[in-house]
């Protein structure tokens, strides 16, 4: 058995399920471990996950597969995080929440989709996710929505906007059906935000 301080609460744990992990990496002196950054009820979540019988359909929460994730990406469990990425983009998430995400804990393979989610959307970033996201990429995503919308509407600033960003097809007589994968590559290649 093992003993960790979390949060302020003494957790015995067996070794062989921190073994996944970088909590045992070396002998510590201590007894307890002491465990920074990481909430007793995170901690939690992860030995059960760890314990349950059915890891591969757990019935978890949208906001527990998030907990899962961050709390397995900080301590390198890694079969575990895999597992929560496919729960995390199977979960209806907030495409901004998602886009944080894939920022904070580098899941490349979620930003594309969840920028074409926010692009695709009328609603706008609020000021508290406008907060957390970098200014250059909330330019870009702002630009990306308004040309979206532009374009949809049909409008001659869309007419502009598809001439000079060659997104849609200026000549049809209806209103284009904008191509949010070119407006994303159009707004965000070269960004270094797509990795």
């Amino acid at each position: 058995m093992v003993e960790l301080l979390i949060d302020g609460q003494l957790f015995r744990v067996e070794r062989k399920l921190l073994e996944g992990g970088s909590l045992l990496g070396s002998e510590p002196a201590e007894n307890p471990i002491v465990i920074p950054d990481v909430t007793g009820r995170e901690f939690e979540l992860l030995l059960d996950f760890l314990t349950s019988k059915s890891r591969k359909s757990p019935k978890l929460t949208r906001e527990e597969w998030v907990d899962l994730f961050k709390i397995s990406s900080r301590l390198q469990f890694d079969a575990v995080r895999l597992r929560a990425i496919d729960g995390v983009a199977q979960s209806d998430l907030d495409p901004v929440e998602v886009m944080l995400l894939s920022m904070e804990h580098s899941v490349h393979e979620w930003m594309r989709p969840a920028l074409a989610k926010y692009i695709a959307q009328e609603e706008v970033v609020t000021e508290t996710q406008a907060s957390k996201l970098p200014l250059g990429f909330l330019t870009r995503l702002w630009k990306a929505q308004l040309l979206y919308q532009t374009i949809k509407a049909g409008n001659s600033v869309g007419r502009v906007w598809i001439q000079q960003f060659g997104v849609g097809h200026p000549r049809q007589s209806t209103h284009p059906a904008p191509d949010v994968q070119e407006i994303i590559a159009r707004c965000f290649d070269g960004s270094g935000y797509l990795h």
